[in-house]
């Protein structure tokens, strides 16, 4: 993603849980203000999933 030519103003993320947290960090470096996440692997996935979901 650091390698796009414009700052984007939306991000749409659509991974397995367990990408989500890095992602989520990366648009926040290249200044990216909103995201929409689709994804399913958090708490629903039991205590390893909520710990995701909080981070």
């Amino acid at each position: 993603m650091s390698e796009i030519p414009e700052k984007p103003d939306l991000a749409v993320i659509c991974v397995p849980a367990k990408h989500c947290s890095n992602i989520m960090e990366e648009c926040g470096k290249l200044g990216i203000k909103a995201a929409v996440v689709i994804t399913a692997g958090f708490k629903e996935i039991g205590p390893a999933g909520l710990e995701m979901e909080k981070d």
